[in-house]
């Protein structure tokens, strides 16, 4: 089975475990990887596709088994940037598996707000190991994962020059995304948003 990384042999921004990617891959949870820079200390961090991505958010499934990868893994969180909210059945599932649900609507190729990141923040720093996705898990994860990477370090890391499609990087996709990163950078090292 395949990790679900890209052909290119790029990977985002994280730990290159292939054994855990693989595993994730066998219930369909795509590009999985912890992301081990620039996270806050015993608060571990996750990114990945959708469970069952084959193309566009409404691909999305939570099974019992893809909630119970998630329970193994030691995540207690999901924070999901996709355009579609799993159903009142599908969130069932995460519940009896002790994970709690944050869902953040953005659509595809689009930047979340200060509002959803900073929501996303204060989430993740109530959990041990969250786990972030979107649909494919590149752009809106991406920008997610590097906004909660700001938060932590106070807008001091990461580079910019790894928030972009490059080995290492985060994978942020649109200048629009780009845009409110580079917002959200400026506001915490000022100390306006708080952290």
């Amino acid at each position: 089975m395949s990790s679900g990384l890209p052909n290119s042999g790029k990977w985002p921004m994280g730990k290159k475990d292939t054994k855990l990617a693989d595993d994730a891959a066998k219930v369909q949870w795509f590009r999985f990887m912890e992301v081990d820079k620039y996270v806050a200390s015993g608060h571990k961090l996750y990114r990945s596709s959708a469970p069952n991505y084959k193309g566009k958010d409404e691909d999305q499934e939570m099974t019992v088994s893809r909630a119970a990868f998630l329970k193994k893994t030691g995540i207690d969180c999901l924070i999901s940037f996709n355009h579609v909210k799993y159903s009142a059945k599908e969130e069932g599932y995460l519940k009896a598996a002790g994970i709690t649900y944050l869902w953040l609507q953005v659509p595809d190729f689009q930047p979340s707000s200060e509002k959803q990141v900073d929501e996303a923040y204060r989430m993740y720093k109530k959990h041990k190991a969250t786990l972030v996705h979107c649909g494919f898990g590149w752009g809106r994860t991406g920008t997610a994962i590097c906004a909660l990477q700001l938060f932590c370090e106070k807008g001091a890391n990461p580079p910019e020059k790894l928030w972009g499609e490059v080995d290492g990087g985060d994978q942020v996709e649109t200048k629009e995304q780009i845009a409110m990163l580079v917002d959200l950078k400026k506001k915490l090292i000022a100390g306006t948003v708080k952290n």
